[in-house]
C-alpha cells in the first residue's frame, strides 16, 4: 500500500491538581512498531518535525507545535480531545508534496488511563499525467492544467513529477489562445495516487479522440473522450464536448442540447425567461448546470437563424437535441459556434 503507517501512542493519566480540579495528562510518543527505513525511503520528514495540534472541545488550542517539541506530559482538564499530527502543512495543490497525518479524539475521564494509536498515513492525494506522442502532437501548442479550488497547477508534457491535490475532485483542462476547455474532471480519494495515461486516437477525416488510460497499484480504469466522429455531415456530427479540437475549423457539424441562455464568460441562464435573443447554450449533457459544461452558439440574423432558434421567443426549444452546422471558434472566453448556416432541431 501507498500510505506511509505510523504509530503514534497517546496515553492519558487522570489526577486532580492542588485546587481539587480533575486533570489528565498527555503523554504522546511514538510507537516503536513501524519500519524507519521503509519511511525514509518514501521521503517522509522527519517525525520530529510533524506538526501536533492538541485542541479541547470548544476548539481551543491545547498544544500547537513540532512533535519533537512536545512536553513530556500535557496536563489538560477532564474532557474531549483532538490530537492531530501530520508531516507539513499543505494549502494548494504542488508538486513533490505528499502529506501524511491522522486525527484522533480522546476521552479524559477521571480515573481513567487511555491509550490511543494514531496511524498517519497519506492525506492529500496525488496524480500523474503521463502524455503519449499522439496527444502531444494533437494538443501540440496547448497549456494543460490540473485545477482545484481557485488553484492552478501547470502540467507541461515533459513534466514527470506527482502533483498533489486534496481528496475531493481535480480538473482537467486544455488552453491555447485565451480559449480553454474542459478534457476531464475526476474525484479523489484520500493517498490515491492515481497515473492518467492520455493519447489521441488516430483521427476520422480533421477529427480525433482523446482516450485516458488511468492506473494505480489498486485502481484501474479507462476513461473515453471523443466520439470518433468529424462533424463532416450530420450524421457524424461531434458532441459539444469536443469543440477544443475543433477550434477554428469551419462549416463543422455539432450535436447537443439547447440548456440555456443570456450567455457570458462565466454565466450561463438555465431557466426561463431569457433576455438575450444572439446565443444560446449547448451541451452534450442535458441536465448541464455549470458554464464550463456548456458552449456558447451565436444566433446570426443571417438565413433567419436567429428569428428560428432564440430562447425569448421560443422557449419551448429549452432542453430539445439540437444539431448545428457552423465554424469553431473562440466564443466568450471558451470554444463556441459562430456563423450558424444549417440546423436541425428535434421536435
Amino acid at each position: 500500500m501507498w500510505a506511509v503507517m505510523l504509530s503514534l501512542v497517546a496515553i492519558v493519566i487522570v489526577a486532580c491538581d492542588h485546587s481539587g480540579r480533575e486533570v489528565g495528562y498527555l503523554r504522546l510518543t511514538l510507537s516503536e512498531d513501524y519500519d524507519y527505513p521503509n519511511i525514509r525511503q518514501l521521503n517522509v520528514p522527519d517525525t520530529n518535525d510533524f506538526i501536533l495540534t492538541v485542541t479541547d472541545s470548544d476548539g481551543a488550542n491545547v498544544y500547537n507545535g513540532k512533535y519533537g517539541d512536545r512536553p513530556s506530559e500535557i496536563e489538560v482538564p477532564a474532557g474531549t480531545y483532538t490530537i492531530f499530527i501530520c508531516s507539513e502543512e499543505f494549502s494548494e495543490p504542488a508538486f513533490d508534496k505528499p502529506v501524511y497525518g491522522c486525527e484522533s479524539i480522546v476521552m479524559v475521564s477521571s480515573g481513567e488511563n487511555v491509550g490511543v494509536k494514531l496511524y498517519c498515513f497519506q492525506i492529500n492525494s496525488g496524480i500523474k499525467l503521463i502524455f503519449d506522442k499522439s496527444f502531444k502532437e494533437r494538443f501540440y501548442g496547448y497549456d494543460i492544467y490540473l485545477e482545484q479550488r481557485d488553484f492552478s497547477l501547470q502540467y507541461p508534457f515533459n513534466e514527470t513529477r506527482w502533483g498533489y491535490f486534496y481528496p475531493e475532485q481535480v480538473k482537467l483542462y486544455a488552453e491555447k489562445e485565451q480559449s480553454r476547455s474542459l478534457i476531464l474532471s475526476r474525484n479523489l480519494s484520500m493517498s490515491e495516487m492515481l497515473a492518467l495515461k492520455l493519447y489521441a486516437s488516430e483521427p476520422v477525416g480533421d477529427g480525433f479522440s482523446v482516450v485516458v488510460d488511468t492506473s494505480r497499484v489498486w485502481l484501474s480504469e479507462e476513461y473515453l473522450y471523443g466520439s470518433g466522429n468529424d462533424g463532416s455531415s450530420v450524421s457524424k456530427a461531434i458532441r459539444q464536448d469536443e469543440l477544443i479540437a475543433y477550434l477554428g475549423a469551419e462549416n463543422i457539424w455539432v450535436e447537443g442540447y439547447i440548456v440555456g441562455g443570456d450567455v457570458t464568460n462565466t454565466s450561463v441562464n438555465f431557466d426561463p425567461p431569457f433576455a438575450k435573443q444572439s446565443n444560446f447554450a449547448i451541451s452534450t449533457f442535458s441536465e448541464a448546470s455549470t458554464r464550463e459544461q456548456c458552449s456558447a452558439v451565436e444566433l446570426t440574423t443571417t438565413g433567419g437563424i436567429r428569428a428560428a432558434l432564440n430562447l425569448v421567443e421560443h422557449p419551448e426549444h429549452l432542453g430539445k437535441k439540437i444539431m448545428l452546422k457552423g465554424n469553431i471558434e473562440n466564443y466568450f472566453g471558451s470554444p463556441g459556434i459562430k456563423g450558424v448556416k444549417e440546423y436541425y432541431i428535434e421536435k
